[in-house]
């Protein structure tokens, strides 16, 4: 009886192990995938971040192509007044349209 006993506490205390064991390996699993999907936004944070860098480099560079383009046209538009007056032409008495 006392073996029989001792059989059936060395069983269940197996069982309990092996319970414990699967619980250990979900939880490391858990422990990996929730790592893995942290590692996932962290990239996806790193390209976005990246993007709005890139499309705000493009737009400085497009606002800067557009002040150099304005600031030829005034240059041109003032040789050009110049070149009016030069002529006995006032270019401020020109009609506008």
């Amino acid at each position: 009886l006392i073996q029989k006993d001792r059989a059936e506490r060395a069983e269940k205390r197996a069982e309990q192990m092996k319970k414990d064991a699967e619980i250990e390996k979900l939880a490391r699993i858990a422990s990996q995938e929730r790592a893995e999907q942290e590692r996932l936004r962290a990239e996806a944070e790193a390209k976005a971040k990246l993007e709005a860098q890139q499309l705000a480099e493009k737009e400085r560079l497009r606002a800067e192509q557009e002040a150099k383009a304005k600031l030829e046209a005034e240059r041109k538009a003032e040789q050009l007044a110049e070149l009016l007056r030069q002529m006995g032409i006032d270019p401020d008495q020109l009609p506008q349209n």
